[in-house]
């Protein structure tokens, strides 16, 4: 029965291949939801309507979620481009933040421009956090796990 659910288990194959996609338009979606607010705020144009953000946000916690998958079912310890866009998103809010602070005449769609931007940058964070304490009980059961193999050896 055991060899039947190994065999049925998705293998570092098949999730690569079908997750790729999803991964490749998740950074060009993160640069171009980036830059778009960005330009928002320097043009005071507030192009960006909270429907694009709600879905950025979904899209960041499937590609999360996808990163779990691979991290639980395979085994796969992949380094991401993840940890760098949370420090992105940290330092862009905080920029923003002290511009519109010091010129707030002449950025007049600033201030929901500048909620824009820290509603986005706390949904990164909270998928970060999310993945980090996944990635914390992994190690653990993991690490158990290798307890109970050593004393069963």
């Amino acid at each position: 029965m055991r060899h039947v659910a190994q065999q049925i288990g998705p293998s570092v194959t098949f999730l690569n291949r079908n997750w790729k996609f999803l991964r490749f338009w998740f950074k060009i979606y993160t640069l171009a939801v980036w830059c778009g607010l960005i330009i928002d705020f320097f043009t005071n144009s507030l192009t960006f309507t909270s429907g694009l953000l709600v879905f950025y946000l979904a899209f960041l916690s499937l590609y999360n979620v996808s990163k779990e998958v691979d991290r639980w079912l395979t085994n796969l310890h992949n380094w991401r481009l993840g940890e760098i866009w949370v420090a992105v998103w940290l330092v862009t809010n905080l920029v923003i933040g002290y511009i519109y602070m010091m010129h707030p005449d002449e950025f007049k769609g600033g201030a929901e421009a500048l909620n824009q931007i820290s509603s986005v940058t706390i949904g990164v964070l909270a998928n970060f956090i999310g993945s980090e304490v996944s990635k914390r009980i992994y190690k653990i059961k993991r690490l158990k796990k290798a307890n109970r193999i050593i004393r069963i050896i």
